[in-house]
């Protein structure tokens, strides 16, 4: 069952629009290389083969939800210390998409992070990362969010104990921050802008969904344990429900990519998910230093 408000069966006037519609994007589908040839059509697509609370699923996915001016911060701390490639990673397969039913998954093993300790994890994701904290390697001030990853983040927000609005770029093009003001468009950006409720935080790693009428349509999770080489941290990725269709699948990989390709964007963010950790080594054990200051 739906929540209050929840869309009517089809009209025999839009189930034909729909067809029609399913029919231009398989057209669309067979003539580009691009398995996202755009978000609506693909809804649309999906929309004429789907039951209501599908359908319902996909309209939440399609809406624009773009990184805005508003969201970017002022100012960016200088790194300088460059971030870890995902050659470092002892083990990091492209994304595969499952062809029965259009699930994407990722899995990346990290190398060892070395100063951090399980104890450590916990702590961090337990913390304000809104805090404003100095950073002594360029002598700025800057949320705790934007130390971590200092080219991608944006803001981590807690809308309630166990909600986090994420924005962030995955492997953006530039440093963006607000003087970007004219003519900034996100939407060629690979990026997170999502509320992803916190499923379970403990001793062994995080895990993080987003889920729409019950349904988990994305989840990234973080394993870790301590090992006499560091702390040794796996991080994997689903898109999609294998509940549910796949068409409605291939509209959530699609959501997620923002129209671009899914399994360059989900690589794309295992090199974003090892430079965020292989920065923890230098970030984490400071500000923990620092935990009590101010």
């Amino acid at each position: 069952m739906l929540p209050a408000g929840r869309p009517k069966a089809y009209t025999t006037g839009v189930w034909l629009a729909s067809v029609l519609l399913l029919s231009h994007a398989l057209c669309q589908l067979a003539e580009s290389k691009n398995p996202c040839p755009g978000s609506a059509a693909l809804a649309a697509a999906a929309s004429a083969s789907l039951d209501v609370v599908q359908q319902a699923i996909a309209a939440q996915l399609t809406p624009d939800t773009s990184l805005k001016v508003t969201d970017l911060p002022l100012l960016r701390p200088r790194q300088p210390w460059p971030y870890r490639n995902i050659s470092t990673a002892l083990d990091a397969p492209y994304p595969t998409t499952n062809s029965s039913n259009g699930v994407t998954y990722s899995r990346l093993r990290h190398a060892p992070i070395q100063n951090v300790t399980a104890g450590l994890m916990q702590w961090w994701f337990r913390q304000n990362l809104e805090r404003v904290v100095y950073y002594p390697w360029d002598g700025g001030n800057y949320t705790r969010y934007q130390m971590w990853h200092p080219r991608d983040h944006c803001h981590q927000k807690a809308i309630n104990r166990t909600t986090w609005l994420l924005q962030e770029f995955i492997v953006a093009s530039k440093n963006f921050t607000r003087k970007d003001f004219q003519g900034f468009n996100a939407s060629s950006e690979a990026q997170i802008n999502l509320n992803m409720s916190v499923r379970s935080l403990n001793a062994t790693g995080l895990t993080l969904s987003y889920v729409i009428y019950g349904y988990e349509m994305t989840k990234l999770t973080h394993t870790w344990r301590n090992t006499a080489k560091g702390l040794d941290v796996t991080s994997e990725l689903w898109v999609g429900n294998p509940s549910l269709q796949p068409q409605l699948n291939q509209v959530a990989n699609c959501a997620f990519s923002r129209g671009q390709d899914p399994l360059a964007v989900a690589r794309k963010l295992q090199q974003h998910t090892v430079e965020e950790f292989g920065n923890l080594e230098k970030v984490l054990p400071y500000l923990y230093s620092v935990r009590n200051v101010g």
